[in-house]
């Protein structure tokens, strides 16, 4: 019974994840030391019992346990293995620090391997998605694809909108190429204004006219030009870059974006 009591709590515990065949659905950290704990379990126990085959003992039962639960084990640590992880080079570029992580993937700095060695891309960064049980984040990802390229024509580029470069594919991810508006968003900065250790970062007037005049000219923009409502503005899909006496801001995300038509 404890044999059984064991088995139903492991599983019990992963059946969401188990039966959607959502890896992301377990603990990323428990779940290999679940799946080594189980193994090593199953593995004792077979010793303890002496590797009796049914055969000789009659215990079908038991012969039919050890060999589902031998085989959900492989399985869990071949989805371990499997995780597929962001590519580190895309074309000419080097993917270096993340900036940021966002339901839908990661952003990082990239490095350009045909300037001079160790200089760092700093106006361009690339957005990377997994593809495989990631549907819906595809469809906002081909969304957002259609609205960036058309912001970023030559009809109606226009500053504080993020621009696309390029759209990239590796077997695992989808990789967006894009214009680099700063090294965090507005939120961010928001949230470090009074924290404790980051000094004094308040916010001058100038500053807070300058941000929200960028944002009501962006916004405005994709309204009467291309026709786009971006239909998440807030403050974490506001890139901003500040120096001692400005501040210039970059409108990103158009996951959830649409295209008005008449």
């Amino acid at each position: 019974m404890s044999l059984l009591g064991d088995f139903a709590y492991f599983y019990g515990q992963n059946f969401a994840a188990l039966s959607t065949g959502n890896v992301h659905g377990i603990s990323a950290k428990c779940l290999p030391l679940d799946a080594f704990a189980f193994a090593c379990w199953l593995a004792s126990t077979m010793w303890l019992l002496g590797y009796l085959p049914a055969v000789q003992t009659g215990d079908y039962l038991y012969q039919s346990f050890v060999a589902v639960s031998l085989g959900m084990v492989l399985w869990l640590l071949h989805r371990v293995l499997s995780v597929q992880r962001e590519p580190t080079l895309i074309m000419n570029f080097e993917c270096c620090a993340v900036l940021g992580k966002g339901a839908l993937g990661k952003v990082f700095l990239i490095k350009d391997l045909g300037q001079q060695a160790g200089a760092t891309s700093l106006d361009q960064v690339i957005k990377s998605v997994q593809k495989a049980d990631n549907l819906s984040g595809l469809k906002a990802l081909n969304n957002e694809i259609v609205a960036l390229r058309l912001v970023s024509s030559q009809q109606w580029a226009r500053p504080y909108i993020t621009k696309l470069y390029d759209a990239h594919h590796s077997a695992t991810h989808v990789c967006l190429r894009m214009q680099c508006g700063g090294m965090q968003d507005l939120y961010h900065r928001l949230m470090t204004r009074e924290s404790v250790g980051h000094g004094d970062r308040s916010l001058s007037c100038r500053k807070v006219v300058s941000i929200i005049s960028q944002c009501v000219s962006a916004v405005a923009h994709l309204h009467v030009g291309p026709q786009i409502a971006h239909r998440d503005i807030k403050p974490a899909n506001v890139i901003l870059s500040e120096t001692a006496d400005d501040a210039t801001i970059l409108l990103s995300d158009f996951g959830v974006a649409r295209i008005c038509t008449r």
